[in-house]
């Protein structure tokens, strides 16, 4: 449907059921693409987990009515976005998306400042265990963190 309407479909890392499978070979199933990004015009972007039944419409302490985030981002983070899913895009299909179509300048929105850190299996995970780490050190008040990927570790004890 989506071809038909004129859009540009491609699958990341697709996965071929081989002949025989290799024990060894059953990890790299796993380095696929869990990102969530939807990124309209270099403009406006959304992310987050995106479950799509009821469960996931509770309050996250009910078994069985999970509670999932999603953020819609304007303003100079959304580039963060785009470029993570041109990272994917130039892997796949050898294309680099670039210039002011994909990454148009864009005005600061809001007062809340933002960051995206994006990680993958094969790098990224010490980058965002780090950022964890020195935003809960750095934290005057509170700190919020959605991550279903996010486990403290014995760290955590020498952190205060």
């Amino acid at each position: 449907m989506m071809s038909k309407a004129g859009c540009q479909l491609q699958y990341f890392r697709r996965i071929r059921a081989p002949q025989v499978v290799l024990p060894w070979k059953l990890v790299h199933y796993n380095y696929r693409n869990h990102r969530r990004i939807l990124v309209i015009d270099g403009r406006i972007g959304f992310t987050g987990g995106y479950g799509i039944s009821d469960a996931w419409m509770g309050d996250g302490r009910t078994p069985d009515h999970w509670r999932d985030t999603n953020v819609r981002v304007e303003g100079p983070a959304v580039k963060f976005l785009q470029a993570a899913f041109t990272e994917s895009w130039m892997e796949t299909t050898g294309n680099l998306l670039g210039g002011d179509e994909f990454f148009p300048r864009l005005e600061p929105q809001g007062k809340t400042p933002l960051q995206f850190v994006k990680s993958s299996p094969v790098g990224g995970s010490f980058q965002n265990y780090l950022l964890y780490l020195l935003s809960i050190t750095s934290a005057k008040k509170s700190i919020l963190i959605t991550n279903s990927y996010f486990i403290p570790d014995d760290r955590r004890s020498k952190l205060s």
